[in-house]
């Protein structure tokens, strides 16, 4: 059937009035339905205010979640191996103790300041050339 054919078997169709008992029966059920006010805040009643939170996008916070609990996982099982190859470490020899302590010694003995050092001085900016300046107008 073409367009141009169904229309103009609509046109030729007459219009039948809606018989009353049902005009009625649908205006009723028209003013029982909730109003558009009443559904939205029916709608955010419904859900929680994580699903409100997370509704733009799910599928992107989803990934992210993934991406954590991947990185959570890598670093617990990290973590346990670098426990287990733990020894515990024997005490140590007093040579290397004389030597931590001789060591020690020195360098605050480099690194302390010395008395005869005088206080740094100030810098002063000066002027680069001892030229004079000329300021010719014309």
């Amino acid at each position: 059937m073409d367009t141009n054919e169904f229309e103009q078997r609509a046109r030729r169709q007459s219009f039948r009035p809606v018989p009353d008992e049902w005009r009625e029966q649908m205006l009723g059920v028209a003013r029982k339905a909730p109003s558009e006010e009443s559904r939205t805040t029916h709608y955010e009643s419904r859900h929680p205010w994580w699903r409100e939170l997370l509704w733009p996008c799910p599928q992107a916070w989803a990934g992210l979640a993934a991406a954590w609990a991947l990185i959570l996982i890598f670093n617990a099982t990290t973590r346990e191996a670098a426990h287990a190859d733990r020894r515990p470490s024997a005490p140590a020899s007093p040579e290397v103790l004389r030597a931590l302590r001789e060591q020690k010694d020195l360098f605050t003995e480099l690194f302390a300041p010395s008395p005869s050092t005088r206080p740094p001085v100030n810098f002063v900016p000066r002027p680069r050339s001892e030229a004079s300046r000329q300021f010719i107008s014309v």
